[in-house]
């Protein structure tokens, strides 16, 4: 049996059991410990605060998008009015983009058990292996990475873009290659087929996007620049 089967079926009793309305899952890569992430007690607001002043947080899935403007040190971000889903939240500090994952429940148990019923499926009647492929080969965003050079040192950043996002990126990063200032600039875009699957392994291991294999996302870069090494 396909090990993912049980696998899912743990996650969907860890979200229902993770409060009534909203499941909250940090970043606790060692790179986001500067900003500080949580619910309340009622779990209808998420509360970041920082040193450094936190500039925008955006969060979206495929049928939402919201982006706020902070620009302070803390923030209290109401959940009370977000639809039913999976959102991923990204928080700007500077340069880095610090990217955290959330699921009203609602969505969530029916999210994963359709998840579960395709991947039964695959094991039960290879027959349904070009459905399942299909629907795992639908992109719903773009992971990028981004790393600026100077000659005082570097910054790197990694988030979830949309369509006109990657392909303003992308022209600029052609434009910069062109310059001696930035040509050593280097651009990185995936797409991204499963979001939550994706996000769930990056968040475990933050090189997870280097995979040389893996069903949640193309593997082969959308774009990678001339001078690409990440």
């Amino acid at each position: 049996m396909n090990k993912s089967f049980p696998s899912l079926i743990l996650l969907i009793s860890s979200f229902l059991m993770q409060g009534q309305q909203i499941t909250f899952q940090k970043n606790i890569n060692f790179q986001a410990r500067e900003l500080e992430q949580s619910l309340n007690k009622n779990r209808d607001s998420l509360y970041l605060e920082s040193d450094k002043i936190i500039y925008q947080v955006d969060i979206f899935n495929d049928n939402y998008s919201k982006s706020i403007s902070v620009n302070d040190n803390e923030s209290v971000i109401d959940l009370d009015t977000l639809p039913a889903g999976k959102f991923i939240i990204q928080a700007r500090l500077k340069r880095k983009w610090i990217v955290m994952y959330l699921v009203k429940n609602e969505a969530t148990e029916i999210s994963e058990k359709s998840i579960i019923v395709a991947e039964a499926s695959k094991d039960q009647n290879s027959d349904n292996n070009t459905s399942v492929k299909k629907l795992t080969k639908k992109r719903t965003g773009f992971w990028v990475v981004h790393e600026s050079i100077t000659g005082s040192g570097s910054t790197k950043s990694m988030g979830f873009k949309n369509k006109e996002e990657v392909s303003r990126l992308i022209a600029k990063n052609k434009a910069e290659l062109n310059t001696a200032i930035a040509m050593n600039n280097k651009l990185v875009v995936y797409e991204v087929y499963n979001t939550s699957q994706f996000m769930r392994n990056q968040f475990k291991n933050p090189s997870y996007f280097k995979s040389s294999e893996s069903k949640a996302f193309n593997v082969v870069p959308y774009y990678s620049s001339t001078s690409y090494s990440i």
